[in-house]
């Protein structure tokens, strides 16, 4: 990402929040909300200028209490029939579904912002989450902070897909061959999940990522799911090293079987 791709979408927010500060804290208002995103307490990848510009207006709210000045920043989820996520196409609200969030009502968001207005928090999260969803779908990246809510939800899904030890297993026994092709069979059911293709539309294993349609936020999706159901932390640096499902499996392959020795940057495309 470019500093004129970042300053683009961070510039909106934070010279406005800042300007409307100065210009109104001589003001004795009653309210100065600031509508912020769960992106600056969540992240997501790809957006790291809007989750700084977000953080920014959380910091101003926190700023202005500090001061003795009215102020609270709310994280709004995505609502479901009104803002960016609404305007969004099919497939990118269908990411922000798999990863456990629904739309936030117009009505529930109305009754939330009464709420809200009639405490003296800085900062609140308002977002209409599945946290066992959300927090099966980071795996071992959970984030330490939302350890608390973790020990609260159980992980859906956790019994599912292949288990890390038996599927290891397999593969020591298994003739080259056949590790081979256990392992390009798994990578083409992930691929199938992250792209949304039927078993008739399975891809080339030789097929390059980049051709098959996946960007940089699927590519991340991949890795997480990998991540998730064989126990292994992938580096989350860019590389074109291992462009397809074929030389991802044959990688994999010596990974898997030798741990200590994987180190495996699983985003196909620079930010």
């Amino acid at each position: 990402m470019s500093w004129e791709q970042f300053t683009k979408v961070t510039a909106p927010k934070v010279a406005g929040t800042w300007n409307l500060h100065k210009l109104t804290k001589d003001i004795p208002l009653d309210f100065f909300v600031c509508f912020s995103s769960l992106v600056s307490m969540l992240g997501s990848p790809g957006q790291s200028n809007y989750a700084a510009a977000n953080a920014f207006m959380d910091a101003v709210a926190q700023y202005r209490q500090n001061l003795g000045l009215p102020g609270v920043s709310i994280n709004w989820g995505p609502w479901a029939n009104i803002g960016l996520a609404a305007r969004m196409g099919a497939q990118q609200q269908s990411r922000i579904e798999s990863q456990g969030l629904q739309g936030i009502q117009s009505e529930q968001g109305l009754q939330a912002l009464e709420e809200v207005l009639a405490t003296q928090e800085p900062q609140i999260g308002i977002f209409n989450i599945d946290w066992s969803h959300l927090l099966s779908q980071l795996g071992a990246a959970t984030p330490p902070f939302l350890s608390e809510i973790a020990s609260q939800h159980p992980l859906k899904g956790a019994n599912q897909g292949p288990k890390q030890q038996e599927f290891i297993e397999e593969l020591k026994v298994a003739t080259t061959e056949q590790r081979q092709s256990s392992i390009v069979d798994y990578l083409l059911g992930i691929v199938a999940k992250v792209l949304r293709l039927s078993k008739s539309d399975l891809p080339d294993p030789e097929e390059g990522f980049f051709n098959l349609g996946m960007d940089s936020l699927m590519a991340l999706d991949f890795g997480r799911m990998i991540q998730t159901d064989l126990g292994i932390t992938l580096s989350s640096t860019s590389t074109f090293e291992y462009p397809n499902i074929q030389t991802l499996a044959e990688y994999l392959e010596g990974g898997l079987l030798c741990p200590q020795l994987l180190l495996l940057s699983i985003q196909i495309f620079r930010l």
